[in-house]
């Protein structure tokens, strides 16, 4: 059994143990996402949170540099291009989160591997995370 944060919800995890993240809130709907870019302070990052989505721009689901009177459009846009890539995906919204400065996106997971045991993942986030 394999069990997938989002990353609204490892956030959630991280900054109550007072690690720092990027500030962020969930619209769900393109009218809050307006409401949260205008009160986090542009320009943000709009990225769709689904627990069956792990790779977020593989699917259209991640936009930068957005500013609020984008944001409506952005969300559409983003709502959109999910419907027809994943139809099936479970969403729980769309996270409106403030920019984070170029090179601090990273990516940290363990996985316990039947040969191997525990094995701890970090590395670059992002669209490195594959690499």
């Amino acid at each position: 059994m394999s069990f997938v944060l989002t990353e609204h919800e490892a956030k959630k995890l991280l900054a109550k143990y007072d690690i720092n993240v990027t500030k962020e809130s969930m619209a769900e709907s393109a009218d809050e996402a307006y409401a949260i870019a205008s009160q986090i302070g542009t320009p943000v990052a709009m990225k769709i949170s689904s627990p069956d989505i792990s790779h977020k721009s593989d699917v259209g689901g991640v936009e930068l540099n957005i500013t609020a009177g984008d944001a409506k459009a952005t969300y559409d846009k983003i709502m959109s291009r999910i419907k027809k890539a994943a139809p099936d995906a479970r969403i729980e919204g769309i996270l409106v989160q403030q920019m984070a400065p170029p090179g601090h996106e990273m990516i940290v997971g363990i996985k316990k591997d039947a040969q191997f045991g525990h094995a701890l993942m970090f590395g670059l986030g992002g669209i490195f995370v594959e690499v």
